[in-house]
């Protein structure tokens, strides 16, 4: 149980990780933004509406995560009673 609890652990921290680089990534905008034509714009705003579905998948696997972990420590808090 100890075992299954650490990989979730690692996941959770490697999913963090990649959330917090796709935010990055969504709140910058290219420093050429609405200054070139609108295909380029057009390109870009398609780009961040990508990030922002891949990162509702992450934050989705997050909370399953988060939800899994919050069983394995029940089930080990009633076995330690």
């Amino acid at each position: 149980m100890m075992e299954a609890k650490r990989k979730y652990e690692l996941q959770l921290a490697e999913l963090d990780k990649q959330i917090q680089c796709l935010n990055e990534d969504i709140q910058t905008f290219s420093p050429f933004f609405g200054r070139g034509p609108l295909v380029e714009d057009m390109d870009e705003l398609f780009k961040k509406d990508k990030q922002c579905k891949q990162l509702e998948v992450l934050e989705s696997k997050r909370k399953e995560l988060e939800e899994q972990l919050g069983l394995i420590q029940s089930y080990i808090d009633k076995v330690k009673k």
